[in-house]
């Protein structure tokens, strides 16, 4: 009966514990790193981006720009490099747009945005 109650004991005190790292070869390009990484940038997580697919940007710009403040002001998010805030500057710069502008886009002015939007991405 001891050694019952020593086992069920023991069960209780078991952890599970997995890192990805136990199947990385340490002299691999990922582990050094992952390594470095650690070691220099300790606490910031991984890099990670968010990629968006059939989404018609012209009638979402609204949207995206609540989206990535939203991201902006997460206390989980270390940094953030966002292609729309660039698109922002550059197209009040050069085309005189503003933000009232870019959130009451139509569809019939879909040419006005790709203009500057295909001059920034040349800048690039």
């Amino acid at each position: 009966m001891g050694f019952l109650g020593v086992s069920i004991y023991g069960n209780t005190l078991l952890k599970q514990k997995f890192d990805p790292m136990w199947f990385l070869p340490d002299d691999s390009h990922l582990a050094l790193f992952i390594h470095k990484r650690e070691s220099c940038y300790p606490g910031t997580g991984n890099p990670a981006f968010i990629v968006a697919d059939n989404v018609n940007w012209t009638a979402s710009f609204e949207g995206y720009d609540q989206f990535t403040n939203d991201f902006k002001n997460s206390d989980a998010i270390y940094a953030i490099d966002s292609w729309y805030d660039d698109f922002k500057a550059y197209s009040n710069k050069n085309f005189h747009t503003s933000k009232h502008m870019i959130y009451q886009v139509d569809m019939s002015y879909k040419s006005l945005f790709q203009k500057p939007l295909s001059q920034l991405l040349k800048l690039k």
